[in-house]
């Protein structure tokens, strides 16, 4: 474990899933606490994020999501633990977060909407201000909003100007794609999480946030950061049918109201989806699901260059040769279609 904590930050528009995501992380931990070689551990370590846990699980609140109308830094432990298929030696992994919250519309949102212009725009600067240190960004982006596409390409251009900075200090940046439940129910061919599990992340990122956008955020970003992105879901999906726990009709948990169904049995079929695999990821650098989103003509990478390039270069020994001055100019031109 480090001394000093990473900080992240974790961004999105308006209603897209991301206080829900730390509020039901630590219920998620501790449903896949053992698997896949894993041991899953999360404490809170701060007053908000105790509040936000306790709000999120309360039977009084089961199926309402948080909403967060102030700055909040929620402050937790998350701990990993690898072990080998022969459980001969493990690894273990250890992150104190300090994660910033804010409304979303302080960042992806327009100015002229604000009821509280003073309140908003003191969570504007301190959002930036994070994100000029910040090690790790969380991007959540509703999966079922197509319309959210025009706030990123919108408002994201210029809260990464405010910033000052060339390229962001981000070494991991985690795109969840939120509400897979709801997804799933509106979705014409899906049915259960077992066919919903080919749904390609990368496809819904495009759709949801843009490959403009995108290109925007990386151009930030350090040459090297990693970008990941996957599914996730509060509700996520009954274990026993595999359909999704959504209810269209409240826009929240799916509670059935048969006989029987006591708070015990609705909590053990409330199974949410991949939430934490973001913080396995952060923590442990296991990517899990997570599916990496390479840089724009990173198909080129590594392509040999056309064999035409050799049999210009053998005929542009002289400095003034019109085979050099072409194999040059060439090469300019796929370097810049690679990268």
């Amino acid at each position: 474990m480090s001394e000093t904590s990473p900080t992240c930050v974790i961004i999105g528009p308006t209603k897209s899933g991301k206080t829900s995501l730390l509020g039901i992380l630590q219920l998620a931990t501790a449903k896949v606490a053992e698997q896949q070689g894993l041991s899953l551990r999360m404490q809170p370590s701060s007053p908000d994020m105790v509040d936000l846990i306790e709000f999120s699980n309360s039977p009084e609140n089961l199926g309402q999501l948080p909403s967060t109308l102030d700055v909040k830094r929620y402050i937790f432990d998350y701990e990993v633990t690898h072990q080998n298929r022969d459980r001969v030696f493990q690894k273990n992994f250890h992150t104190r977060f300090s994660m910033i919250d804010s409304p979303g519309e302080a960042l992806l949102g327009d100015r002229k909407d604000w009821t509280n212009k003073e309140k908003m725009e003191k969570a504007r600067v301190e959002l930036l201000s994070e994100l000029k240190t910040a090690n790790f960004i969380v991007l959540c982006a509703d999966s079922t909003d197509s319309a959210s596409i025009i706030q990123f390409i919108r408002f994201l251009p210029r809260a990464l100007s405010e910033t000052g900075l060339r390229r962001l200090p981000c070494e991991k940046l985690v795109i969840c794609l939120t509400k897979a439940d709801k997804y799933v129910v509106e979705h014409p061919n899906l049915t259960t999480v077992d066919q919903f599990i080919y749904e390609d992340p990368k496809q819904c990122v495009d759709r949801v946030i843009g490959t403009e956008a995108l290109s925007m955020l990386r151009w930030y970003l350090r040459e090297d950061a990693e970008i990941r992105a996957g599914w996730a879901s509060v509700y996520g999906f009954d274990p026993e049918t595999g359909r999704a726990n959504y209810d269209g009709v409240t826009d929240g948990l799916l509670i059935d109201g048969s006989a029987g169904r006591t708070p015990a049995t609705i909590l053990q079929h409330w199974q949410p989806f991949r939430i934490v695999e973001p913080f396995v990821f952060l923590t442990a650098g296991l990517s899990m699901n997570l599916k990496e989103i390479p840089p724009l003509g990173a198909h080129l990478a590594g392509i040999r260059q056309p064999r035409i390039f050799d049999s210009l270069s053998n005929r542009s020994r002289g400095v003034g040769s019109f085979f050099r001055k072409m194999r040059l100019l060439m090469s300019a031109f796929y370097d810049y279609i690679k990268f």
